[in-house]
């Protein structure tokens, strides 16, 4: 086969059960129209996963692939994607980890890595190059994600090591896989599928040159998106505090999930933002080839634990837990034991609220719970990871957990789809990134839906749901890398406002695209980025012409296809919706108390967002006409 440039060109495909692998040529046709990452993955989970599996039983399949622009230097192209059925929402699964694994892969030679069946005892995948081995892991058992990182790597020299720690070993419905120290897969319980499979890491070390198209024009493409990501106005805080940057902002607004989502605001919440970061010692910890290196990690007297933004509102905000130390000591916990944070904290949130409204008891949950108790909250996660007493309900996740409960117990999961909802509350500043919430894939979360442009000026109007306020500079919506006629779609009133089911699809096939290109989503990139430096890019990356209107539809067919996979699972219009809180509480305190979401304007949205996306409003279901606009057609009869 000819070579195809800006790829490794092989697909590594291992069957656990029979203990082999096969490898298989990349094929260039599957590059255009997928391009790499969340396209590849989604595509081969498509074509080979049968509908209404176990997704804990060997038929289940993980797929994990870099995007296409790893491998090389480009600014922040440091992601990869892992997908399969997901063991919490019984949806599409997937879920995007950046630091150096996903570079690993590629340069070992791989595009994309497939995991088949079951093995017969615990083993470890280690892939060096042209070398693949099925080791044992005995010795990893029980080891927590840390440890297991360790050992490998003193076992194996310098490699790249993702894995499970013992909530991936025991099921945990939402059990994350460890990238390292610091990243995850997190969202969607993929470390759940490793344990079901007895995998416990995925090892991997990569020499390999992959060979760019025209390495002039892509030095040229390279030089202009570090300018583009140097210019974001608000870069410099972005590069200081990372994601923390925003804790200060979402208590400004009243948009803190405090309490279980009981309050936008709460008293002390100045010891869990940004400005607490200056009282310790750290160091930044950079993804590789990335300019901005968001992420904090600090020293403590007892370790070196990360910062950011989802460990802050899950459990500083959520749990009331209102000291930066003890957040991030639970997130760190989690780290080690392999569990998705937000969904932990959730859970968590939900059986303290139950606690306290009578409907557990100390009985029950074996523990006097109450909001900001570091010591019993420690202890949840414990059980949680090792489903033991309580903690063995709390490991489905509040969905399923309120069902094993009852007793009107639903009421405080505050979830969407199955999935747990990350930190902003939407009865706040209504916006995008909130109606995201209930359109998102995945389920309750808030990184597939992001727009390229936010501010927090000006306050929404508590009857507007179409309309974002916006207040921007028309300069700055000039600036932005979008397609012209979804711009004009989009932006109205000289930049006041912007539409919210326009930009809520502009944004989620864009976020597609990066996560097929595994470029980062942070604002700096994001608010820069957009399918015209997308098409220079894989252009002279590949000598593929992909327009940029075709990148977008890239995005389109991805999202469209990982919709069918939710159809056939059952999913239907009905299950677009939020928390009956959100609808009959008011949210209190900040500039919106008061204020709870209008279903009926809710569904009117969703209507609007069907229609737009060529899905029929009664079913959700995409029309045969979007699927054949968009090449898949014969996915139709799969629904």
């Amino acid at each position: 086969m000819s070579t195809i440039y800006g790829y490794a060109g092989k697909v590594l495909k291992v069957d656990l059960t029979n203990q082999t692998y096969r490898i298989e040529e990349l094929r260039r046709e599957v590059c255009k129209r997928f391009l790499g990452g969340i396209g590849f993955t989604t595509k081969l989970v498509l074509d080979e996963l049968k509908p209404l599996i176990d997704p804990l039983s060997p038929d289940n399949i993980l797929a994990i692939s870099p995007g296409c622009f790893v491998g090389f230097n480009i600014p922040t192209a440091v992601k990869c994607e892992a997908s399969s059925k997901s063991p919490l929402t019984y949806r599409f699964g997937t879920s995007s980890s950046g630091y150096f694994w996903s570079y690993s892969l590629k340069r070992a030679g791989y595009d994309m890595l497939v995991i088949y069946g079951k093995s017969p005892k615990p083993v470890y995948l280690l892939i060096n190059d042209n070398s693949i081995e099925i080791k044992d892991a005995s010795h990893l058992v029980g080891k927590d994600c840390w440890e297991t990182v360790d050992i490998i790597k003193k076992e194996n020299g310098k490699v790249e090591v993702a894995c499970i720690g013992p909530a991936g070993e025991n099921l945990v419905r939402y059990a994350s896989i460890q990238n390292g120290y610091y990243n995850s897969w997190g969202r969607c319980g993929l470390g759940a599928v490793m344990g079901s499979k007895n995998l416990k890491a995925i090892a991997v070390s990569g020499s390999k040159e992959i060979q760019p198209y025209n390495e002039k024009a892509l030095l040229e493409c390279i030089h202009e998106l570090v300018d583009r990501i140097l210019s974001f106005p608000p870069f410099e805080k972005w590069r200081k505090y990372g994601t923390m940057i925003v804790t200060e902002v979402y208590s400004r607004i009243g948009a803190l999930p405090a309490k279980n989502f009981q309050y936008g605001t709460i008293e002390g919440w100045e010891r869990c933002t940004y400005q607490e970061l200056s009282k310790y010692e750290g160091f930044k910890l950079p993804c590789i080839t990335c300019p901005i290196a968001c992420s904090h990690v600090i020293n403590m007297s007892d370790g070196r634990y990360k910062a950011e933004i989802t460990s802050a509102t899950s459990f500083g905000a959520k749990l009331a837990l209102l000291d930066l130390k003890s957040v991030i000591k639970c997130a760190e916990v989690c780290s080690r034991y392999g569990l998705d944070i937000i969904t932990a904290a959730g859970t968590i949130a939900w059986a303290i609220e139950c606690y306290e409204r009578g409907i557990l008891s100390k009985e029950q949950v074996g523990l006097d719970l109450k909001w900001g108790d570091e010591e019993s909250i420690l202890e949840l996660i414990r059980k949680i990871a090792f489903r033991e007493g309580f903690g063995n309900i709390l490991a489905e996740g509040s969905a399923r957990a309120s069902k094993i409960i009852g007793r009107g117990s639903d009421r405080y999961a505050i979830q969407v789809k199955g999935m747990e909802i990350g930190g902003r509350d939407p009865r706040a500043k209504w916006s995008v990134w909130c109606f995201g919430y209930v359109t998102n894939i995945r389920g309750g979360d808030d990184l597939r839906a992001r727009p390229p442009i936010e501010t927090f000026k000006g306050i929404q109007p508590l009857d507007e749901y179409f309309k974002e306020v916006l207040n921007v500079r028309e300069e700055r919506i000039k600036s932005l890398d979008m397609l012209d006629d979804i711009k004009k779609r989009v932006f109205s009133e000289n930049g006041k406002y912007m539409d919210i089911v326009e930009m809520t699809i502009w944004s989620e096939n864009l976020i597609t695209v990066f996560n097929c290109t595994g470029l980062c989503i942070r604002p700096p990139v994001l608010g820069t980025v957009g399918p015209h430096l997308i098409s220079k890019i894989y252009r002279a990356l590949t000598g593929i012409d992909v327009p940029p209107s075709n990148i977008m539809e890239v995005g389109e067919r991805v999202w469209n296809m990982q919709k069918i996979f939710n159809v056939t699972e059952g999913e239907r219009r009905d299950d677009y919706r939020f928390p009956s809180r959100f609808y009959e509480e008011p949210i209190k305190g900040g500039p919106y108390s008061g204020r709870k979401l209008d279903k009926e304007a809710v569904d009117k949205l969703l209507t609007k967002y069907f229609k737009l996306r060529g899905w029929d409003i009664r079913t959700g279901k995409p029309k045969l006409e979007k699927l054949s606009s968009l090449g898949i057609d014969y996915l139709y009869e799969r629904m």
